[in-house]
């Protein structure tokens, strides 16, 4: 579909032609012409290239990002963005001491923040929600140590993450492509068994 000449296959031709108008033209290496003929040949595999990039971007399934996106556009497809996780986790300090909203903890390089206030109970410790600051699926942690970046009165900088999940990473290419190979091959229409089918995914 895409068989292009080669730069060498290019210059051989301009070089044949050459000869054909001008049989005692010198057409050796390194002479006028070839240089010459080297020239135009460079130029017009850039041309080819830039054709075969563009003949490329016709088909959804060798297109690239940008132009795979916009065959999906025109089929009421969008990319799924990444997703932020969120969860629970347990802190211990003094017996009502509070724990705000807002508050950052910090996990390796990964960063959450309290979402709902709380109190220390009487046992010492205290389940908190969170969520994480960053989409992704690197934030899905289960019992995993943590710290508070500036841990309030009464209340340890250390903490343990119970569980923190729905973080999604940002739909691939490949996998939007294959959402839209699937309307293509089986496209819903009327109630048929194809719309039960997406309806159910």
């Amino acid at each position: 579909m895409d068989q292009f000449p080669t730069f060498e296959e290019i210059r051989s031709s301009i070089l044949r032609d050459t000869l054909s108008l001008d049989p005692g033209a010198d057409t050796h290496e390194g002479s006028d012409h070839f240089v010459h003929a080297s020239r135009l040949a460079s130029c017009a595999e850039g041309q080819y290239a830039h054709q075969a990039w563009v003949l490329r971007q016709f088909f959804a399934d060798t297109a690239d990002t940008q132009y795979l996106e916009r065959h999906c556009n025109l089929r009421g497809l969008r990319r799924k963005n990444a997703t932020f996780a969120s969860g629970t986790a347990t802190v211990y300090g003094v017996v009502n001491s509070n724990v705000p909203v807002g508050l950052q903890i910090k996990c390796g390089a990964l960063f959450f923040i309290t979402t709902v206030a709380a109190k220390v109970a009487a046992n010492g410790s205290v389940s908190i929600k969170l969520a994480a600051i960053d989409a992704g699926t690197t934030h899905n942690l289960r019992d995993v140590a943590a710290q508070f970046m500036a841990a309030p009165a009464g209340v340890t900088t250390n903490l343990l993450i119970n569980l923190t999940a729905g973080g999604t990473d940002a739909e691939s290419d490949g996998a939007l492509l294959s959402r839209y190979l699937e309307l293509i091959r089986r496209p819903p229409a009327g109630g048929n068994k194809y719309d039960y089918r997406n309806w159910a995914l």
